[in-house]
């Protein structure tokens, strides 16, 4: 075993490869993104996508909330017929749905073959306009099919309320292991929090914050995709009022504070973007920077930077950043890669992906990159939609089930192999509680008995937490073994 490199936790793993559909992808394997114009997958993905790899950058599965496909791009055998409703089946019919966020992977805690995917359906119709009214669950199980992989359980009901349009979050638990996903009612300051532990999943309460967007009588809600910081601790949700007859509302951007340990939300600011007038923000699309000093914002035209360390001046500091150079194709949803760059989607036509390429850089010096990455042109396309994936390489935060202990260590803690040879490592710090886990946040190894040597019999990379008794000071980071 070579120990490669370690890394902070806080320093961001997402999935490694992203499924766009249609022969195109984009991966991440090597550090810097790279379009993949021979990828395999023949499904539509649009707005609703989400996948899951393994800790070497190999697709486990992926889908578009309406099929579930294994790392062979074909159907799961119980990967179908799932998610069914009078709109909903429509949807089923066409190959995609066009919910924002509209469905997430989350992995067991306690089981690294098992996988839940939440996702919502689209029969709530108000106003001309559909949403969901439940939250759902299936399961996958990787050790299934001769190890590619199949659907054990299906439309398992977490949720049976009307819902925003898609919008659902996952983030990881303070603890390390565990998992919150946060949804919100339609038209309202509620919040649900499903707790995702050991014992499977649960509704743990709602939380009412902020202020509801609420509507004239001729007016419904169009919801933009909402995101999470790469620190887990800030949520920011973009709405728009979509009016049948008469004056539109304004739209309405909420920036959200989150613990991950308590699951609490708090310190929400809201800010009215106008819809109407000289200063028209349609936006529809959303990012956090990787600092979270920023969110970036898009309109079908425009992208633009929030600064969220000048909150009373949020909009009166806004820099447009960005305007599409074609009008064949509009911005779509934003991500961060494992590089740190922000990448956009185009939105219709577009054959090109554009890059932010310094999003922690105020103003016009994020280098927003139009076309940066090609497709080739033929019949790659990237739909306008990019996975919706928890950052999987949160750590454990102090003091989170550890009252009084200090502030975890961000650090690059020296992980050697005691023999040279084998598969024993020891970390040069005595007195240790030490968790490993995969790059999906399931845990592999717990020692028990405080020794700073372990066992480990796989390569890939990894995710450590230490808990140092002498110094009372938690430690965490990556290592990449091969």
């Amino acid at each position: 075993m070579t120990l490669i490199s370690t890394i902070s936790c806080t320093e961001a793993q997402t999935n490694l490869y992203w499924k766009l559909g249609y022969h195109t992808g984009i991966d991440f394997t090597s550090g810097t993104c790279v379009a993949n114009l021979v990828d395999t997958c023949k499904m539509q993905m649009f707005n609703s996508n989400t996948s899951v790899c393994d800790n070497k950058g190999g697709i486990i599965f992926y889908s578009n909330s309406l099929f579930v496909k294994n790392k062979l791009d074909e159907n799961m055998p119980n990967g179908i017929n799932f998610n069914h409703g009078t709109i909903s089946n429509s949807y089923i019919a066409t190959g995609a749905t066009p919910t924002f966020s509209g469905a997430i992977v989350v992995p067991f805690p306690n089981d690294t073959n098992k996988f839940y995917m939440f996702y919502t359906n689209m029969e709530y119709t108000i106003k001309g306009g559909y949403y969901p009214d439940r939250l759902r669950y299936l399961v996958v199980d990787k050790s299934l099919n001769g190890g590619l992989g199949d659907v054990s359980i299906k439309d398992v009901d977490v949720i049976i309320d009307t819902l925003m349009d898609g919008q659902i979050h996952a983030i990881k638990h303070g603890n390390g292991n565990d998992y919150w996903l946060i949804v919100r009612k339609y038209s309202s300051n509620n919040f649900y929090k499903i707790l995702i532990d050991s014992s499977g999943v649960s509704v743990k309460d709602t939380q009412a914050i902020g202020n509801a967007y609420i509507l004239g009588a001729n007016a419904g809600i169009f919801c933009g995709q909402s995101n999470v910081s790469k620190q887990g601790d800030k949520l920011v949700y973009l709405y728009q009022a979509v009016a049948s007859s008469g004056a539109t509302p304004d739209g309405q951007m909420d920036i959200v504070n989150f613990d991950r340990c308590t699951g609490m939300l708090t310190g929400i600011n809201s800010v009215i973007l106008p819809v109407n007038g000289p200063d028209t923000i349609d936006v529809f699309f959303s990012c956090f920077s990787p600092n979270g000093n920023y969110v970036y914002a898009n309109d079908l035209f425009n992208s633009y930077q929030f600064d969220l360390t000048d909150i009373p001046n949020l909009m009166a500091n806004k820099v447009k950043v960005a305007h599409r150079l074609i009008t064949s194709w509009s911005f779509g949803q934003m991500q961060i890669g494992v590089d740190d760059k922000i990448y956009c989607a185009g939105y219709g036509a577009a054959q090109d992906m554009h890059v932010i390429n310094n999003p922690d850089i105020l103003g016009m010096g994020c280098n927003f990159v139009q076309n940066q990455i090609s497709f080739g042109g033929g019949s790659h396309y990237s739909n306008g939609g990019l996975p919706n994936v928890p950052n999987f390489a949160l750590g454990a935060i102090a003091p989170c089930g550890n009252v009084g202990v200090a502030e975890v260590k961000q650090e690059e803690l020296k992980i050697k192999n005691l023999y040279g040879v084998g598969e024993v490592l020891q970390i040069p710090i005595n007195h240790i509680q030490i968790k490993l886990y995969n790059t999906l946040g399931q845990q592999l190894y717990e020692n028990i008995n405080y020794s700073n040597t372990f066992a480990l019999h796989e390569k890939g990379l990894f995710i450590y937490t230490i808990y140092n008794t002498a110094t009372n000071q938690w430690h965490s980071g990556k290592l990449e073994v091969q």
